[in-house]
């Protein structure tokens, strides 16, 4: 598994590449993003559905009574509808997962570099209290700690 074995190994390529996917996340407008994944993934591709919420065949065929097109497309009992319901939201929820993901991702970066630089972590691996590539893992469980902390601080749970 990738955790933070592969940060311990600063500048190859794989710390590279998260730190440039993570940074692009935070620093491009999510607007933009959108429109050139829908330029990508929906015009060029195929991969995803268009904007909006049902396509054209179902848009008038479901009746609109809760107003969300999950629950009406459900409750109508028509599950090809439903379907497309669903693939509507693939590309947006995406967009805003990777949003979040990489602030998540940099702010656990930085905690796990800090845990594995203190003295505990130091002290384990001369001791051997942890054998081979386990002593990675050490510093993990404070480092999920205090990213646990600062997501919920900043969602204010």
């Amino acid at each position: 598994t990738r955790r933070s074995s592969d940060l311990v190994k600063r500048d190859s390529w794989i710390d590279h590449i998260s730190r440039f996917i993570s940074i692009s996340g935070l620093a491009v407008p999510v607007f933009w993003l959108g429109l050139v994944a829908l330029l990508v993934f929906y015009a060029k591709l195929g991969w995803v559905s268009g904007p909006g919420r049902l396509d054209d065949v179902y848009q008038y065929t479901i009746e609109s009574w809760s107003h969300f097109a999950l629950i009406d497309t459900l409750r109508s009992g028509d599950m090809s509808a439903f379907g497309n319901a669903l693939s509507h939201l693939v590309l947006p929820a995406s967009l805003l997962a990777y949003f979040s993901l990489a602030y998540i991702a940099r702010m656990t970066r930085a905690y796990v570099l800090e845990e594995l630089s203190k003295e505990y972590v130091t002290l384990a691996r001369v001791k051997g209290i942890v054998h081979g590539g386990e002593w990675y893992h050490v510093g993990d469980v404070a480092s999920i700690r205090r990213t646990q902390d600062q997501l919920s601080a900043a969602s204010g749970t």
